[in-house]
């Protein structure tokens, strides 16, 4: 169906890949805002290698659904792009 409205495939993919990406995101950034609102007036009190933790934890989090989500939209593409 994609190919009859003039997008090719590798068009089709990163359309795909950048409306899938943005919902995972989006809770990601919500859940760490929320986390540092948490903590409140406390974030002196964090130690350092809690906070390289925590940035640790959501960088590994952002690369598994980058991977993720290439593979899938890889997949979709394989299996029904006319």
């Amino acid at each position: 169906m994609n190919a009859q409205l003039g997008f090719n495939k590798q068009k089709t993919e990163t359309l795909l890949f950048r409306e899938n990406m943005l919902i995972p995101l989006y809770a990601i950034i919500t859940g760490l805002i929320s986390a540092c609102i948490s903590i409140g007036v406390n974030y002196i009190n964090v130690d350092s290698s809690t906070w390289i933790t925590a940035f640790t934890l959501a960088a590994l989090f952002v690369l598994c659904i980058l991977v993720f989500v290439k593979k899938v939209v890889r997949i979709e593409i394989e299996n029904h792009y006319s």
